[in-house]
């Protein structure tokens, strides 16, 4: 490719990620292919709730279950991160139970719905399905032995229990005498493990007391077989009661016989029970739409405890088991904490993000500002989706429409009339007038006159009103099926309107009259959209057949299906400047695209966390920005992700810059172009061997080296590609070495560790890779995290593409950094950052990169693990770590761990000699813990467990060689990464840690540049939390003479965090490269 060519679609690119687009286009690249959906951040938050467990020992971290799968809080509720990650894609899955093993509670067993178990061993970082044994896997129920946890069992739906002894791995069917009935719930004796119970479906309860070899039935007394629940009083195993159709009953002889205890239940059928465990007289039961009940005499009386709770179905109950003061009720609307037992309930949403999403609409005239229907209540965002706020907790709202020329009146249908809104949705009045009592499921105003507006009532027909919904009237002459759905107008003629359901009707006077339009339609309409260019094109969304397409205004109508899965579709949406484009929200496949007004169509599912999407809006005045709503996935938001963004990059007067990239997808090639720019955003004039065009094979590596010549020119990379793809830029500096700079992630607000000594200074590279400019405040802080006197710097207008790199201090000349230690923070407006730092020296070595960490937004515990490490006969390690929270410190522990993954005793400067260290940071602020290169040399990893999110680094150091910044290393099952051996003495080591609590497997396998496999290595039982770090010719032994290629690695079992290492034999031959997620 030219650089004249490279510098034309320079000038085009359009987006924060349109940089991409215009590679994209140069080289064919798919557009699809590099579309990503993500759940927007900040909300809206809530949704249902299945399954509430808390970990024992740290009864601060809780797990909940949700039809959107399984999610952590670290902090009793107040936040919640989705722990998904192995888990059935998409996660939206039933979840009725999370267990957690009593003795080890990091490791958690999940059962998603006809999916089997997923066990995970880390936290509820990563899951591996366990379901050997099983002939059936929907799991309504998990019970671990709390003696010998290794045992545990299911009960299934089919009525089958089962049990495993080791810990998930294999499964065998115990039903001997059990009936074929659905197994609600499994509980075991606390005392005696042996002796286990089962609630049946209509059944009543079945005992086992031989671990679930042979079952018998214990329902004496029952009046009622319907058993929802089981719980076990703690300190006496022979009591236990049984949540009921018809109420509690209690047994004092292990089942053998019943006894009701209901007196004060005002409703009899009572879903779950929780038992205090310190003191078990005390218990909670939830019964059906009467919410949480207490008894504090074993059950023979019970008191309603509402307070706070917005919804009386409460789904299941957990007691802190440390203080059972501290309980949690799990509900259709998310989650409630008690800290009085129950007197008082306060909702505890926030990063829950389970919540159906019904109807979307986006402001005409400011499309930042978004409105949400979720299934708990109605939701504003006002910066495109990043934060919520809910405006009504538990209104109804069905659809929703908003006046096009006073954006801030929006009309919602209700499940019994219209209310409207003159505030943006803050208040809302009630506008029925005339109107039959029926559900309202669609509204339409007329663009051109928005005082009149037209409601779909259920069974009513259509009605119309002329003076914003303050009075209504039926106009139903013609229609003759009065059960619409759908209601649209015609942009450019508002006088023809359509309303569909069961069938089609079109009138061409306002609604005053209707007649069927609905030739070659054979199946009940749930969308409609009007082509707003050319409004005779309209186009019906079915609830069995797919899209239909009519030229002429509805009066004929043909499938236009190509590449659509035989499913109905919720909603259709049209690119109002594109009209060529639209999109199908499906009934269980997602979200479709055709770009040919419906003759193709092409699935737009990744990253997308339900497949059943009910909603969709398009922004108008970009709309390339599209938003999803579904079933327990909260709002989505599509965005680019294929891009790879490197902030420094130069070449001239013998420094060189080689990009490194490799391609992790095992099953096709990637293909795109590697664009520069300078400081100003201007095309940068480098020169690549090869040219700036690529192409990939599958699990392999290209190269695009600049040569050296010429004057020294410095600016920023960016990678378009048609997929995903890793890579690093070798930043070589002659006389001084190589630092990797590895890809910046954008963000808009992200801090980074920066010092100053005699000897090294750092600096920060700063990327604007959007087409619009975008304003950036610096700030520099001491390590306490307070903002140091002249350590301000504010850049307005940061240029579109453009590119900045200085010192600290240059960025901050008034500031005191003559000897300094602390953080950098950068905060964005109008757009992203990408940013990296580099530290550099005056002498052979004192070169490496450090990594940049988003600020983080919530709290939630945090893990790092650090692949290599090491200390002694003059190697040291650094490790340096900042606290991204703003609002609070984070503290935590740094563990040092040899190669068995036992403690590894280092001695640390000024601390002495320990394997672990306690820590605590300010908000903003940076540790560093040193060790001081004494003793014989001890090598292996590091690990960082903190109750808050935090980012961090090892500047790891080789005397005579240099220093290379080892980042944190993520926690994968397979991963790809460059590797190459030189006629130089460069070699490739890689160094793994295994982060989990039980040995893994790995599989390692050399390719060269192709992705062909040239050698394989397998490391069999890689102990728990242990490490290796070998070069490649000592892990596949034969390597030798120069070599290029890449190593896949897969892990079975578990996960593994790895970095490779480059090192050569002369200073400054040393530094880390970035290892990529295999897909």
């Amino acid at each position: 490719m030219t650089s004249q060519r490279l510098a034309s679609k320079l000038g085009l690119w359009i987006e924060v990620i349109v940089t991409v687009i215009g590679l994209c286009c140069m080289t064919g690249i798919s557009r699809g292919q590099c579309e990503r959906w993500v759940q927007t951040g900040g909300g809206p938050h809530g949704g249902e709730v299945w399954w509430l467990a808390i970990d024992p020992v740290m009864p601060s971290k809780v797990y909940a279950g949700t039809p959107g799968g399984v999610y952590r809080s670290t902090d009793r509720g107040d936040h919640w991160v989705v722990a998904n990650t192995g888990l059935p894609e998409p996660a939206s899955l039933r979840f009725y139970q999370v267990a957690i093993d009593p003795l080890t509670p990091t490791t958690l067993y999940a059962g998603p719905a006809e999916k089997g178990v997923y066990r995970s061993t880390d936290g509820g970082d990563h899951w591996t399905a366990v379901n050997t044994g099983f002939t059936s896997r929907t799991v309504d129920s998990l019970v671990i032995d709390p003696v010998t946890p290794t045992t545990l069992y299911a009960g299934m739906y089919d009525g089958t229990v089962y049990r495993s002894t080791d810990r998930g791995d294999h499964w065998t069917a115990v039903n001997t005498e059990l009936p074929l009935a659905s197994v609600n719930r499994l509980a075991i004796d606390p005392i005696n493990p042996a002796t286990l119970y089962a609630a049946m479906y209509e059944n009543g309860v079945y005992r086992s007391t031989d671990r679930g070899d042979h079952w018998a039935a214990v329902n004496t007394g029952f009046t009622n077989l319907g058993v929802f629940n089981l719980a076990i009083d703690p300190l006496n195993s022979a009591n236990l009661y049984a949540a009921m159709y018809n109420g509690v009953y209690r047994s004092t002889d292990r089942g053998d016989h019943w006894a009701a205890v209901n007196t004060g239940f005002t409703n009899l059928g009572v879903y779950t029970l929780a038992i205090d465990p310190l003191s078990p007289a005390t218990l909670y039961a939830a019964a059906y739409e009467n919410g949480v009940y207490r008894s504090t005499d074993r059950g023979t009386s019970w008191s309603r405890i509402n307070t706070g709770l917005t919804t009386l179905n409460v789904l299941s109950l957990a007691i802190d088991p440390l203080t059972p003061g501290t309980l949690y009720a799990a509900t259709y609307h998310g989650a409630f904490r008690s800290t009085d037992r129950g007197d008082h309930w306060t909702v505890t949403n926030t990063g829950l993000a389970s919540l159906d999403i019904f109807s979307l609409g986006i402001d005409p005239v400011t499309p930042a500002t978004l409105y949400a229907q979720a299934g708990t209540g109605f939701f504003r965002s006002t910066d495109r989706g990043s934060n919520w706020t809910m405006l009504n907790f538990g209104m109804g709202v069905i659809s929703l429409a908003i006046d096009p020329a006073t954006p801030s009146t929006l009309y919602a249908g209700t499940w019994n009339g219209v209310i409207r809104s003159t505030d943006r949705g803050d208040h809302w009045t009630e506008v029925s007038s005339g109107l039959p009592g029926q559900t309202i499921y669609s509204l339409a105003i007329n663009p051109v006159t928005p005082a009149t507006l037209y409601a779909a009532a259920d069974g009513g027909g259509v009605f119309r009103s002329t003076d914003r919904g303050a009075h209504w009237t039926a106009v139903n002459t013609g229609l003759t099926n009065l059960y619409v759905r759908v209601l649209a107008i015609d942009p450019a003629t508002p006088s023809i309107l359509y309303a569909a359901g069961s069938a089609v009707f079109r009138s061409t006077d306002g609604g005053d009259h209707w007649a069927a339009v609905d030739n070659g339609l054979t199946t009940t309409v749930s969308s409609l959209a009007i082509d707003p260019a050319t409004p005779s094109t309209l186009y019906a969304g079915t609830s069995e057949n797919g899209v239909y397409r009519s030229t002429d205004r509805g009066d004929h109508w043909t499938t236009v299906n190509t590449g659509l899965p035989e499913t109905g579709v919720h909603r259709l949406a049209i690119d109002p400047l594109n009209p060529a484009t639209l999109y199908g929200a499906m009934y269980e496949n997602g979200v479709y695209r055709s770009t040919d007004r419906g003759d193709h169509w092409t699935a737009l599912r990744a990253g997308l966390k339900t497949l059943r999407v009910y909603a969709l809006a398009i922004d108008p005045a970009t709309p390339t920005i599209l938003y999803a709503g579904g079933n327990s996935g909260g709002v989505h938001r599509l965005e680019w992700d294929c891009a790879l963004h490197f902030s420094q990059l130069g070449n001239g007067l013998g420094l060189t810059s080689d990009i490194v990239l490799t391609n992790p997808s095992p099953y096709a090639a990637v293909s795109g172009a590697i664009g520069t720019t300078g400081d100003d955003g201007l095309l940068l004039p480098v020169g690549l061997d090869g040219g700036a065009d690529f192409s990939i094979l599958p699990l392999g590596a290209c190269t695009r080296s600049t040569d050296g010549l010429g004057q020294v020119v410095v600016g920023s990379a960016v990678v378009g590609a048609d997929s995903v793809l890793g890579g690093v830029v070798r930043f070589s500096i002659p006389g001084i070495g190589i630092a990797g700079v590895g890809a910046s992630e954008p963000t808009s607000a992200f801090i980074t560790p920066v010092r100053r000594t005699s000897a090294i200074n750092t600096g920060v590279a700063l990327s604007n890779p959007q087409i619009r400019a975008v304003s950036l405040q610096l700030t520099l802080r001491n390590p306490q995290g307070q903002e140091v006197a002249g350590g301000r710097r504010t850049i307005d207008n940061f240029p579109a593409r453009g590119h900045l790199a200085q010192f600290i201090h240059e960025l901050f000349p008034q500031a005191q950094t003559d000897v300094f230690e602390g953080t950098l923070v950068g905060i964005a407006t109008g757009g992203q950052i990408a940013a990296t730092a580099l530290e550099l020296g005056s002498q052979p070595g004192q070169f490496t990169t450090l990594p940049v960490t988003p600020l983080a937004i919530i709290g939630g515990a945090a893990e790092l693990s650090f692949a290599q490490f090491g200390n002694g006969q003059g190697f040291t390690s650094d490790t340096v770590l900042v606290n991204s929270r703003a609002d609070g410190s984070v503290s935590g522990t740094l563990s040092f761990l040899d190669d068995q993954g036992q403690p590894m005793p280092v001695s640390l400067s000024g601390s002495g000699v320990q394997s672990s260290r306690a820590f605590s940071i300010p908000p903003l602020g940076v540790l560093t813990l040193s060790t001081d290169g004494s003793g014989s040399l001890s090598v292996g990893s590091a690990s960082v467990t903190a109750d808050a999110p935090l980012g961090g680094v090892v500047r790891f150091q080789i005397p005579g060689i240099g220093i290379a910044g080892v980042g944190e290393s993520r926690r994968v099952s397979r991963l790809l990464i460059p590797v190459r051996r030189t006629a130089g003495g460069i070699r490739t080591g890689i160094a793994f840690q295994n982060p989990g609590d039980v040995p893994v497997s790995v599989l390692l396998t050399l390719r060269d540049t192709s992705g062909a496999a040239v050698a394989t290595r397998t490391i069999d039982n890689f102990p728990a939390r242990g490490h290796v770090a070998q070069f490649l010719e000592e892990l596949f032994t034969g390597l030798s003479g120069e070599f290029q290629g890449t190593v896949s690695v897969e892990v079975t079992g578990g996960t593994i965090a790895a970095t490779a290492i480059e090192l050569g034999s002369q200073p400054g031959q040393f530094t880390t490269l970035p290892v990529t997620p295999m897909q």
